[in-house]
C-alpha cells in the first residue's frame, strides 16, 4: 500500500498551462482542417457548376444537329428570333423543327405531318445560339450556356444528309 501512496503523491497531472497549449494546439488543426474542407467545397461547386452547365450545352447541341443531320433542308432563319429550320421528309410526311432563343432557352418547335405543333425546351441559361453557313449544305452550330460568372461554348459543323 505503501507503493500506491507514494506513487498518487508524486502524480501531479497536467498543469494549466498545458491544458491551454494542448487546447491552442487543437484549436489550430481544427481551424486548418475547416480551411481544407471549406476550400474543397467551393472547388467542389464550381466544377459542378461548370460541369452541369457543359453538360447542359452539349446535350443541346447533340439534339439540335442529330435533327438537322437528318434533314432535307435547312435555312438559317434571320430574327427576331434567329434561329435555324431544318424539314426531314419522310415516307409519312414532313418534319419540320425550329431551333430558337426564347429569353434564356433554346427552344424547338415541330411541325408533325399530322399538321400539330409541339413545342419544348431544349437547354437553359443559353446565352448565344449561333448558325451559320459552313460550306454546301454544312452549316456550323454554336451554343453557349452561362451561369452568370462562367460560359461554355459547344460548337460543332453539322452537314444535312441529302
Amino acid at each position: 500500500m505503501s507503493d500506491f501512496r507514494r506513487c498518487s503523491l508524486n502524480d501531479r497531472g497536467f498543469t494549466f498551462v498545458e491544458v491551454l497549449i494542448a487546447a491552442a494546439v487543437s484549436v489550430m488543426i481544427l481551424a486548418a482542417l475547416s480551411a481544407v474542407l471549406s476550400g474543397s467545397l467551393s472547388t467542389w461547386r464550381v466544377t459542378s457548376s461548370s460541369s452541369a452547365m457543359q453538360h447542359s450545352a452539349n446535350v443541346a447541341l447533340f439534339n439540335v444537329t442529330s435533327r438537322v443531320r437528318r434533314a432535307n433542308t435547312a435555312e438559317i432563319l434571320e430574327g427576331p428570333p434567329s434561329g435555324l429550320k431544318a424539314t426531314v421528309m419522310t415516307e409519312s410526311g414532313s418534319y419540320t423543327y425550329i431551333f430558337a432563343r426564347d429569353g434564356s432557352n433554346l427552344t424547338v418547335q415541330t411541325a408533325l405531318p399530322s399538321g400539330s405543333v409541339e413545342f419544348a425546351v431544349v437547354a437553359s441559361d443559353v446565352t448565344d445560339f449561333s448558325v451559320s453557313e459552313a460550306g454546301t449544305d454544312s452549316y456550323s452550330i454554336g451554343i453557349t450556356c452561362s451561369d452568370g460568372t462562367r460560359s461554355y461554348t459547344a460548337r460543332t459543323v453539322v452537314t444535312l444528309r441529302r
